[in-house]
């Protein structure tokens, strides 16, 4: 219901951004984006149009009618700038003026014409000689370095234009798409996240309601991360646009709000008890022959654990029988993986003793999520939750430095933790059971001791720790002044972020 909530919330501000954000002026990649959205639009249009046509009809009449296409070169011949360079035409051929000036002489003006428009046209022959506009015929002379000077000129001008014209035809051939003036380019991303949206309410309703949904996994959002990218590249848009006031306005809000609630608004916590892990890895062990999980030592159970979490296939077979307690602790694992750490934050294992309850718990949460992905047909969304050991009694406080060791100790764990964690490790304290375990004085001094050991032993490692503290309420669940509390941490247990 909270992922609902948070998404109509962004439904209404990204409505509102579309009626503020009206102008054109956008950057290359954002109108890039634009087209592609209309592209998309228009093909889907086109589709649907073409349902309700007979494929008959559209094919030629004749079978051996082939349909036209486009030039892919030049054809013979066509670049070559002179007929000469082809051998004498057999027809006339006209005397183009060049660009250099030649004086004229005393022949020259005599040679023009009476009406003293200018000199006659002069059409030259194959035989040498040439016509005059008036009907007379006479020899050309050539007159000299001029006249070759002209004739060369005349070829480089030709060729030149023969140049420009196939580099005209070659563009041709790589048609740009068109330029689509006016299509508001902000309003036709933030419209398609409009629609985005949509989808995935309507998908968290039939989630509700239990009804089955054929949505693609690319026509909704998952993550707030996929939400975020066409909003920053608004925000990007505007601001190299000279449009900055309109950037840091609504438009800056709504990123923050959904880099801060993400898709759900808050995040739920997962806890169970060791025990209810063993029993389920009781069963799946005893199915598959390979002995009862709860009778192994504890070196055992963490080689078992160990082999498994580095192979690549799931344990847990499809069609395996289980009662109703082991459902419930396996479909919660599944649970986890479909909404992965977008919506859930940690994984708190209560009563734990041993790494090897940290562990059983990986695996179930890797088994999970490889069966998860294989129906989805892709990974899963998001990444895996953090797995939080509870210490509540006397006895599994002082042993708490001891597990934390042991379990960084082992290679594949800590490169999980560094690769997916950022090298935090989380850790929890339990106040109510302690207390009522020794009493209130033994269990605060207790509590003292293992936070002081369980940060030496991440330390020993290089890795960050995380102490969350169970406390709260009554004295006896270790209420009490928050100012108090804090001061009274081991040095080094608490820091600033």
């Amino acid at each position: 219901m909270s992922r609902w909530m948070a998404i109509d919330l962004y439904i209404r501000e990204i409505d509102s951004l579309r009626f503020e954000l009206s102008m054109n002026r956008c950057s290359d990649r954002l109108s890039r984006l634009a087209d592609e959205i209309l592209e998309k639009e228009i093909s889907a249009q086109e589709d649907i149009e073409s349902w309700g046509t007979n494929v008959g009809r559209s094919q030629p009449k004749f079978p051996n009618q082939q349909g036209l296409s486009l030039p892919t070169q030049l054809p013979p011949r066509a670049d070559l700038p002179l007929c000469a360079e082809c051998g004498e035409s057999q027809y006339p051929k006209l005397e183009v003026p060049v660009t250099d000036y030649i004086p004229l002489s005393r022949q020259d003006v005599q040679g023009i014409s009476s009406d003293g428009y200018g000199p006659n046209l002069q059409i030259k022959t194959g035989n040498g000689n040439s016509v005059n506009s008036n009907g007379s015929q006479q020899t050309i002379t050539p007159r000299g370095s001029s006249s070759s000077s002209s004739q060369l000129l005349l070829q480089k001008k030709l060729l030149a234009d023969s140049q420009i014209g196939r580099t005209s035809f070659q563009k041709l051939l790589e048609p740009t798409p068109p330029k689509r003036a006016g299509i508001a380019p902000y309003r036709i991303v933030l419209g398609e996240v409009e629609e985005k949206l949509l989808k995935t309410r309507r998908l968290l309703e039939l989630l509700l309601e239990g009804l089955p949904c054929e949505y693609d996994p690319w026509d909704y959002y998952e993550t707030s991360d996929q939400l975020l990218e066409p909003l920053l590249l608004c925000y990007e848009s505007l601001h190299s646009s000279d449009s900055g006031v309109l950037a840091d306005g609504r438009l800056a809000d709504l990123i923050r709000r959904v880099a801060t609630f993400g898709m759900v608004l808050m995040k739920l916590d997962l806890r169970q008890e060791a025990a209810k892990h063993s029993e389920a890895l009781d069963t799946i062990t005893t199915y598959l022959d390979m002995g009862t999980y709860s009778e192994w030592d504890e070196e055992k159970k963490l080689e078992f654990l160990t082999r498994e979490l580095k192979g690549k296939r799931p344990l847990i077979p499809p069609n395996i029988e289980v009662g109703p307690e082991v459902k419930e602790v396996l479909d919660t694992f599944r649970v986890a993986a479909e909404l992965g750490s977008e919506s859930l934050r940690a994984y708190v294992i209560s009563m734990a003793s041993d790494a090897s309850d940290v562990l059983a718990v990986e695996l179930l949460q890797k088994d999970a999520r490889l069966a998860v992905s294989g129906d989805l047909g892709r990974p899963c969304p998001a990444g895996t939750l953090r797995v939080v050991p509870l210490f509540e009694t006397v006895k599994d406080l002082r042993g708490a430095g001891s597990v934390i060791r042991k379990l960084l100790s082992i290679d594949c764990y800590r490169e999980h933790i560094e690769k997916n964690h950022t090298g935090h490790q989380e850790i929890m304290v339990g106040y109510s059971d302690s207390g009522k375990d020794a009493g209130r004085f033994t269990a605060a001094w207790e509590l003292y001791k293992a936070q002081e050991d369980v940060v030496a032993a991440c330390n020993e490692f290089g890795i960050k720790v995380t102490l969350f503290h169970g406390r709260g309420g009554s004295i006896g669940r270790g209420g009490g002044p928050t100012y108090l509390a804090i001061q009274s941490q081991p040095p080094g247990s608490v820091m600033v972020s």
